[in-house]
């Protein structure tokens, strides 16, 4: 997978992300991989004087622990729709022979990247509550956010790496480029795309983004608190805010076509953002035009421009927000293959793509690829590959990391 380019049309270039942020279902609670607390988790201050002014409809009243199912759900649908996607280019006799609107279908996968940045910026609105944010608590964030994403990311890389030398053993005649120490370490701290790195993973551009996004959130509410008289005055939030939005909207309504500066995350700001809004919305902090505003605008410019990357942002940020009014948020989707599959959504994300490539070679080694039959059932065994070692990947390695992460967020 190539990493898009810097300018706008990354919409059409974008094609992956099983992103980005993922549930790990520990003892009954459940951890976002992005963005701190989700689903059944009690925002940080949801308890404090300056909680919700009264009752809304679809709101958990103060106290209870919502798990939002419907976002898990989003996260296995993303991240099934990526894995299809990118297993195309293994498997095109197959799809060629699949109806045309189930390819077509597939082959839009890239689109489970705005579906997952918008399910960041929601989750971690939830996270946060109503917390005063000031310099401490931006110091645990961060370390909260280390201890529970840091570990698998830090773990894909070694799979990665051990994965390309055991191909450079077995294949007779691949070269293998060797990565750095430098590169290694540009890795560890999200920068390889900002220093032009080349990615061990083609799909950790994403999380590159992610960590900027998360950053950018917590700055930008610690300067609306700064400027606030009294805790309960919302006017500052919304007016940072509110800037936030109109300058995220230049990239997508091509008023600057280029990025500030290579792998910034403010050509993508706009989905988190969507994200945030429509929690807030949700809870009574922003005004609902204010989101829909900004939503259709975003949809608007996308459906003119010919761009699915914001079309599809608004769109599942609307979801959230309707299905949180009308108190669905915690039903609907709660199947469980689905739950399954957003609570190993990071895992996947993280594996698929090193883990199909191995699968792919080791199975056309038997299978000898050419027919669409053949092609099917390589797929399936793949698949299967990918989920059984996700799951392994999830329980060892990133449930640890989610238990860590809750038990500093309780100090």
């Amino acid at each position: 997978m190539r990493r898009p380019a810097v300018s706008w049309r990354l919409a059409e270039s974008v094609d992956v992300k099983d992103i980005l942020s993922t549930q790990a279902a520990v003892g009954g609670t459940s951890v976002a991989a992005i963005g701190g607390a989700s689903g059944n988790v009690l925002p940080e201050g949801a308890g404090s004087a300056s909680s919700l002014t009264g009752p809304q409809k679809g709101v958990p009243a103060i106290g209870k622990v919502p798990r939002f199912f419907l976002v898990d759900a989003l996260r296995g649908v993303a991240a099934l729709w990526v894995v299809l996607f990118h297993a195309s280019m293994h498997v095109e006799n197959f799809y060629a022979v699949l109806p045309a609107w189930l390819r077509s279908g597939l082959l839009l996968g890239h689109n489970g990247v705005p579906i997952f940045f918008v399910l960041s910026g929601f989750v971690i609105a939830h996270s946060a509550g109503r917390s005063r944010v000031d310099g401490a608590y931006c110091g645990r964030f961060v370390l909260r956010r280390m201890l529970r994403l840091d570990p698998p990311y830090w773990a894909s890389m070694v799979v990665s790496l051990g994965l390309v030398f055991l191909s450079s053993r077995a294949v007779p005649g691949k070269q293998v480029e060797a990565f750095s120490p430098g590169q290694v370490a540009a890795h560890l701290f999200y920068l390889q795309d900002i220093l032009g790195v080349k990615p061990i993973n083609p799909t950790y551009w994403t999380l590159c983004l992610e960590a900027q996004f998360y950053a950018g959130f917590c700055l930008l509410v610690w300067a609306a608190h700064k400027l606030q008289r009294r805790e309960t005055d919302e006017r500052p939030l919304q007016r940072v805010f509110l800037g936030a939005a109109l300058v995220s909207l230049l990239w997508p309504l091509q008023a600057v076509g280029e990025n500030v500066w290579q792998g910034l995350f403010f050509p993508l700001w706009h989905g988190f953002l969507l994200g945030v809004f429509a929690y807030w919305a949700y809870r009574g902090r922003i005004r609902r035009s204010w989101f829909y505003t900004y939503a259709g605008v975003l949809f608007a410019g996308g459906i003119v421009g010919g761009y699915q990357f914001p079309a599809t942002c608004a769109a599942t940020a609307t979801l959230l927000l309707e299905a949180g009014r009308a108190g669905k948020l915690s039903s609907w989707l709660n199947w469980p293959w689905l739950q399954f599959l957003g609570a190993c959504s990071y895992s996947i994300y993280l594996l698929h793509m090193p883990l199909m490539g191995a699968g792919f070679n080791v199975v056309y080694r038997f299978l000898r690829p050419g027919g669409a039959r053949t092609e099917a059932v390589a797929l399936g065994l793949v698949l299967g590959l990918v989920f059984l070692g996700s799951f392994v990947f999830w329980k060892c390695i990133e449930t640890p990391s989610a238990l860590l992460s809750r038990r500093w967020a309780r100090r």
